[in-house]
């Protein structure tokens, strides 16, 4: 999920973009399993920092982690993969995961987990 914005925030220095791409690429060498890259560049420029930077405006303290985790994360990045055939997905959070009853939401064509 790639969502930082190396190219229009360049001149502000360094972001360590490259170190965490080379550790999940090794990560998931090491574990035999392919490395996608989804960019949601934009949808985080409008949908995250869009909102701090307003919130700011109006005086108030924006929370963007959470708009990130709602927006992006949880939003629109299911739905740039849906479709793929994902068993699982790894977002980088850490998660116990319970796996849903049908009365929860599986069985739905999506395989249902509850963040505990």
């Amino acid at each position: 999920l790639k969502i930082w914005l190396e190219d229009e925030l360049s001149h502000l220095g360094q972001c360590p973009w490259e170190n965490d791409y080379n550790v999940c690429k090794a990560v998931c060498e090491q574990a035999g399993v392919p490395l996608e890259t989804v960019s949601l560049q934009h949808e985080y420029k409008d949908r995250v920092i869009s909102y701090t930077v307003d919130e700011a405006r109006k005086g108030r303290t924006p929370n963007p982690d959470i708009m990130c985790n709602s927006r992006v994360k949880f939003g629109c990045f299911y739905d740039a993969i849906d479709g793929r055939g994902f068993d699982y997905v790894a977002s980088g959070h850490y998660a116990q995961l319970e796996e849903a009853s049908k009365d929860e939401g599986a069985g739905n064509g999506h395989k249902s987990m509850r963040l505990l």
